[in-house]
């Protein structure tokens, strides 16, 4: 049984979600309303639930809170939790997963980024990875509260190389964050799609010859989430070569490399830096 709560009050989020989940085969879903968040809540999820997804931006309550109340409790250590954010402030992502989240998704997302955030969760990813979806809302623009993402050190992992490849990407998102605010985004998408498709090859080389070096035990896991990352900008070459590039295009972008950033970086490369560390 892939049985998946939802902790999420606003009612729209919350069946866009469901009707992602269930359009794939997830008919189990349940829900946990901020006002009823209490330890009882909490031993019910350990007897059912394989997923918890929790949106961070539920200011009726203290998600981080319930987050670390959830992993206290031996039983439920193991599942896993995916957190929803539209802040990309490092501080916030970094409480979330000092208090127990595995994953998170920054909003708005597009539903591929969260069917294959919940497969991978559920251990129900296919083979081959996930390309991405038509982005649904292609009427939205970039908002000032997305913000930029600068290098700063938590993005470190210890290896001089690693760590100014990391620099490079950041600051072509930078690049393209700032074209879109001027309205010139769309002349440097193809641009930023051939540096892309060049780059996941030669840093991901980078990273799996560092990670054989110093006999990293995630090796095989970590390739795989760069095959999957390789497999998606080939996805997007592809369905935009010769093709007039939209805002939806721009966003759509947008959204997948700053998941990509984040979520590769703080927590996949962490990870590295952590075993690094450990084995001095």
């Amino acid at each position: 049984m892939n049985k998946i709560a939802i902790f999420e009050d606003t009612n729209i989020l919350k069946m866009r979600i469901v009707n992602i989940l269930m359009d794939h085969g997830y008919s189990e879903i349940d829900y946990i309303k901020s006002t009823l968040i209490n330890m009882k809540t909490s031993r019910y999820v350990i007897e059912d639930v394989r997923l918890l997804i929790i949106d961070l931006d539920n200011y009726s309550s203290d998600p981080i809170a319930y987050i670390a109340g959830f992993r206290a409790v031996e039983e439920q250590y193991h599942i896993p939790i995916i957190a929803l954010s539209k802040s990309s402030d490092i501080s916030d992502l970094k409480k979330a997963l000092v208090a127990g989240c595995t994953d998170f998704i920054l909003k708005p997302f597009t539903d591929d980024t969260l069917l294959m955030k919940a497969q991978r969760s559920l251990g129900a990813l296919p083979e081959g990875g996930s390309s991405l979806d038509q982005y649904r809302s292609s009427s939205d623009v970039l908002s000032e509260d997305e913000g930029l993402l600068v290098w700063i050190k938590d993005y470190e992992i210890g290896v001089e190389e690693i760590d100014q490849e990391h620099k490079e990407i950041i600051q072509e998102f930078e690049k393209l964050y700032q074209l879109m605010k001027e309205g010139l985004g769309h002349e440097y998408y193809n641009e930023l799609i051939d540096y892309l498709t060049n780059y996941v090859n030669w840093h991901f080389d980078h990273e799996e010859e560092l990670q054989k070096s110093i006999s990293y035990p995630h090796q095989e896991e970590h390739h795989r989430i760069h095959e999957e990352l390789k497999s998606s900008i080939l996805t997007i070459a592809k369905e935009h070569k010769d093709k007039v590039i939209t805002n939806a295009d721009l966003i759509k972008i947008n959204i997948f490399l700053k998941n990509w950033l984040i979520h590769h970086i703080l927590m996949e490369d962490r990870k590295i830096a952590e075993y690094i560390k450990n084995e001095k």
